[in-house]
Parts: structure tokens; sequence; C-alpha cells
């Protein structure tokens, strides 16, 4: 696959732009990132941008695409539309921010620990279990923090119905972390996308 040629628009980019990036993980758990992506806001249009020139450079899965995503449904839409049969996973680490957002500090400490062991369980059933756990604990505290809850829908434990060799990278896909750097960065509104990884 080409380098992508695009350092020179990253470097130009204005405080009011916004990044689509795409990152992939390769057999050995290496990340790469494969492109970008620049525009006013992350709509379907900058996102199939993205996604038409990681194809032209000659991005290529020999097995079903397994992409994880923080919640973007344009994005979403631009993989599905090139990718139709991918697996989409939600980002945990986005999940957990998101929910933690709207719960008083004292909360904090719980969720982070029921988070941590969903990223760390292996298989559906168990997933199932911790995510029954969540829902007990965020029912009667915050209506609004519920509702993200279930907000994924299935995307939240996708990669837990795959098999149990795929669901042991489960605890390394931070996707929004690059050697000790926070890359979704709000100012500027430099916003990453998490990546992509062959799905079994």
């Amino acid at each position: 696959m080409e380098e992508p040629d695009q350092t020179r628009n990253w470097r130009r980019m204005g405080s009011e732009q916004t990044a689509v990036v795409a990152m992939g993980i390769d057999s050995e758990g290496r990340k790469h990132i494969l492109d970008f992506s620049l525009g006013s806001s992350e709509s379907l249009e900058v996102s199939r941008e993205l996604v038409s020139r990681i194809i032209t450079r000659g991005f290529g899965c020999e097995h079903r695409l397994y992409v994880v995503l923080d919640g973007s449904d344009a994005l979403r839409g631009a993989v599905k539309e090139v990718f139709p049969d991918c697996v989409v996973q939600r980002c945990l680490v986005h999940k957990e921010r998101n929910i933690k957002s709207k719960l008083s500090k004292r909360h904090w400490g719980e969720l982070s620990r029921l988070f941590a062991r969903l990223r760390s369980v292996q298989g559906i059933d168990a997933a199932e279990e911790v995510f029954a756990e969540l829902r007990s604990f965020l029912e009667p505290i915050n209506a609004e923090a519920y509702r993200s809850l279930h907000e994924a829908g299935e995307d939240l434990l996708a990669l837990h119905r795959l098999t149990s060799s795929t669901s042991s990278l489960l605890p390394s896909l931070d996707f929004t972390r690059t050697r000790g750097r926070t890359t979704s960065s709000r100012s500027p509104s430099y916003r990453t996308r998490p990546g992509l990884l062959p799905a079994r």
C-alpha cells in the first residue's frame, strides 16, 4: 500500500477543521496510520473521501474487515458502503469516556472497573454478564448514562462475538493513544477515528 501524501495538509490544518483518521493494525499488533481526510465536520462526504482514497492506494483485506469506530454515523456509513460485511465495533474507550462525562465523580471508579473487565473478558457470554452489571449499575443513578450505554447497540460487543483468538487482542485496542500520546485532541479540534483490522 502506498504511503499517504498529506503531511503538508496536516501541518496547515486550521483550528476549526476536523481530521478523520484511519489507523490499521497488522498481524503483530502494530499500529499504522493509513490516511486521513480534512473537513469542516465529520460528514459522510469527508468519510467517503477517506475510504475511497485508502482503497485507491491499494488497501485490501483477505478476511472480513474488523473496524473500530467511536460512534460516527457518517464514517460507519462510508465503511459499510465499501465493506458491507465488515464487523463494526464501538470503541470501548470512547464509550466509557462518554458515559463518565454524564456521571458524578464518585461513580467514576466503579464505571472504570466495569469497563476494564469488559475489555479483558473473552467470549460473548462473559461480555454480556459484565454488560448486565453495567446496566444494573447505571440504571438507578443516571438515566442519560444508561441510555448512552445502550446507544451503541450490538456494536458495543461485536469483538466478543468473534473467535477467542481474535478476542485476545481486545485489551490492546485503544486506538486513541499512540506512543503514549493522546491523538484525539480538542485544541485545535483534531478528532481521530479508530481503525481497521481483519476479522477472521
